[in-house]
């Protein structure tokens, strides 16, 4: 199964959760796709080993989508 995950890149928290949900996805059969528009925010050291795509690439390569963040 191959999982996306985008979110509010400017709220703080999004990057508390992302690295959970990381955490998890790679301990399983998961393969994990992330929105590049981490790369947005210069202030967020972006790990190496996640697998940053196009938001239409994901969109077209995901079996589900996990959007984390928004207005509340």
């Amino acid at each position: 199964m191959i999982i996306g995950c985008t979110g509010n890149y400017r709220k703080e928290e999004y990057y508390t959760i992302l690295e959970k949900v990381y955490a998890i996805f790679t301990k399983s059969d998961v393969k994990l796709l992330i929105s590049d528009d981490l790369k947005k925010n210069d202030k967020f050291q972006i790990p190496d080993n996640y697998s940053l795509v196009t938001f239409d690439t994901l969109a077209k390569n995901i079996d589900l989508l996990l959007a984390i963040g928004g207005d509340g």
